[in-house]
């Protein structure tokens, strides 16, 4: 059974094919479920959490430049998005600021 799948169906998730990050909680399975959790999964999400929040912090017009998000499944347990082409401005007055 392919459980990355899951995560991809529209009856739980709203537009489960858009790469949303502003998406509310919700109740994937990304990181397992049960007593097959993954213990870093608190680290995992802090992490992103960090990172997504300094790299759109540093490039505030960091936009997507795909009309859909090409997702592949890697085998029977999960998916990935191999490329995520974005377009940004170099050099925006606030990033030069804090390179400072």
């Amino acid at each position: 059974m392919g459980w990355a799948a899951a995560n991809r169906d529209p009856k739980f998730f709203e537009s489960p094919t858009k790469l949303r990050i502003d998406r509310q909680r919700s109740y994937h399975m990304t990181f397992g479920y049960g007593v097959h959790s993954c213990p870093g999964a608190m680290p995992a999400r802090m992490e992103l959490r960090v990172l997504l929040e300094v790299l759109l912090r540093r490039v505030p017009d960091l936009r997507v430049v795909m009309d859909r998000t090409a997702y592949q499944f890697g085998g029977g347990d999960y998916s990935l998005i191999s490329a995520l082409p974005v377009t940004f401005t170099p050099g925006l007055p606030e990033r030069q600021a804090e390179a400072k």
